[in-house]
């Protein structure tokens, strides 16, 4: 009944105990794999993780056991690897793992630029300054070798909470979950990389970030401190704190899906697109708040393979075919609606 990934852990007994370890073999990918071998699928191997030497075993536990909850929720795809850092990483330990990362490259035969590309260059995979900030914080899931690379630098070192950074991890994952569910290979005329508009990108990242946690909460422990993060409140007063922020900014727009990370300032496309990622899932009105990307994500796939992987193209066409409006309809409807009432906005909120 008690799960670790600690080297050591400790139990106190208050009478007699008898104690059954159950060992779980920790897979490893192949030492060698072609970029079209496991690109989209679920594979049966673990993530590979490398943490900064800073980072403590509770918080290694941690993050571990949060990847697995993740995994087991969106499915586990791979090969994957996470570089982790934190706030008191120190420069000597972002080098060392700096180092180890563009070793790694060179082994592999990966260009870190341009995969396409013959030669590595480990000097200049040295000069790219990996890990240091913003990277450290804001690198996430990443299609460039033809597998996910994720940097992911802690919010903080609590060591009172186990799946602290859970939800920063379910963020940076959904975003694997993009790539490998829309992005075609280069076998299929696919490109090293892709543009979708961030306003649902990060909105839908930012919606699931939401969302998992409390819907597993009553079946899964999550061990999260009760005030980061608005984890004590509803998902609705969550959301309600949330277009309350951004009404002001956001007024100024006309075209709210083109929204960037330039307007972060002004007008969020995280939070405003979590509205609009709830918005379309109110119009299918199946009430499955995952057909997200489990049912509209294999549309916007086949989209892009009939349209030359011409991503925002496939995006309003998948979206008409799926939710019955373009992008440019779903700009006006969303227009609308963000001039009702906020208690009746509300309404298309998971009440969880």
């Amino acid at each position: 009944g008690y799960e670790s990934y600690e080297t050591t852990i400790i139990i106190n007994l208050d009478s007699d105990f008898i104690l059954t370890p159950i060992f779980v073999e920790d897979t490893k990918p192949p030492n060698n794999f072609s970029v079209d071998q496991y690109w989209g699928k679920i594979v049966d191997f673990d993530s590979e993780f490398f943490f900064a030497e800073n980072i403590s075993e509770f918080n290694r536990s941690g993050i571990l056991n949060s990847n697995k909850i993740i995994t087991d929720y969106f499915g586990n795809y791979g090969p994957t690897e996470w570089w982790i850092t934190s706030p008191s990483t120190s420069t000597d330990d972002i080098l060392k793992l700096r180092e180890k990362f563009c070793q790694r490259r060179l082994e592999r035969n990966e260009n870190w630029t341009n995969p396409n590309a013959n030669s590595p260059n480990y000097d200049a995979c040295m000069s790219h300054g990996w890990f240091e900030y913003p990277d450290n914080y804001l690198a996430n899931g990443s299609y460039v070798f033809g597998y996910n690379i994720i940097a992911l630098g802690q919010y903080g070192d609590d060591n009172s909470y186990r799946n602290f950074d859970f939800p920063i991890q379910l963020h940076e994952y959904f975003h694997i979950v993009q790539a490998n569910s829309i992005l075609t290979m280069p076998n299929e005329g696919g490109m090293w990389g892709w543009d979708m508009f961030s306003f649902f990108k990060e909105g839908s990242a930012r919606f699931y970030q939401k969302y998992v946690w409390r819907k597993l909460s009553n079946d899964v422990f999550i061990d999260l401190n009760p005030d980061y993060n608005f984890q004590d409140i509803s998902m609705r007063e969550e959301f309600r704190i949330i277009m309350e922020s951004l009404k002001e900014g956001c007024s100024t727009f006309t075209d709210y899906y083109r929204i960037d990370y330039s307007d972060r300032n002004i007008c969020d496309p995280y939070g405003l697109g979590a509205w609009g990622v709830a918005f379309l899932m109110n119009i299918k009105g199946d009430g499955d708040y995952d057909s997200y990307w489990k049912s509209f994500y294999p549309v916007l796939k086949v989209k892009m393979l009939t349209n030359g992987n011409d991503i925002n193209l496939s995006f309003s066409q998948a979206m008409k075919e799926f939710y019955g409006l373009t992008i440019e309809e779903f700009n006006q409807e969303f227009k609308l609606f963000l001039q009702l009432p906020i208690e009746q906005q509300l309404e298309i909120i998971p009440d969880i």
